[in-house]
């Protein structure tokens, strides 16, 4: 039991949570990630679907409307879900090229942990797509949180 307290203790001087206050500021942010997800995932489906309907091929199609819901999720998560504290400042070029990291990284993750469980594991291919956000989504916001969008003081 003392170790799973000293985890939890962890856990909350990682996110810096010292009252109620800030643990419902902190679960604040994670829903506004979430929002911005869900406008990001209807943005590249969107782009996709208009995309493959004119004519272009699926491939250049999904390509695209990945990169553009990634600019659009930078923009959003730069503005909405971790904005900057005063006195802190941001490299947008940095955060950027971070952002797209975890993004591609995430990727990646999801298409080898889809690949193990549906031709590995024989798991019927919704469930382990659906079963993955579990997984995906948590690395997305903490890798934002606390490297792509880290507030830097004094740059």
């Amino acid at each position: 039991m003392n170790h799973l307290k000293k985890a939890m203790e962890t856990l909350l001087f990682k996110f810096n949570i010292k009252n109620k206050g800030d643990f419902l500021a902190l679960m604040w942010q994670v829903i506004k990630f979430g929002i911005v997800g869900c406008s990001n995932t209807l943005i590249a489906l969107a782009i996709y679907w208009i995309l493959e309907e004119i004519g272009v091929y699926y491939l250049i199609a999904f390509a695209i409307g990945e990169i553009i819901s990634i600019l659009n999720a930078y923009i959003w998560s730069n503005f909405f879900v971790f904005k900057k504290e005063d006195a802190a400042t941001r490299n947008h070029k940095k955060s950027f090229v971070k952002v797209c990291i975890v993004y591609i990284s995430t990727f990646l993750l999801a298409e080898l942990l889809l690949y193990l469980q549906v031709d590995c594991l024989s798991w019927p291919a919704k469930l382990a797509a659906v079963l993955n956000l579990l997984v995906t989504i948590p690395i997305n916001f903490l890798l934002n949180k606390f490297w792509a969008f880290k507030d830097e003081k004094g740059e």
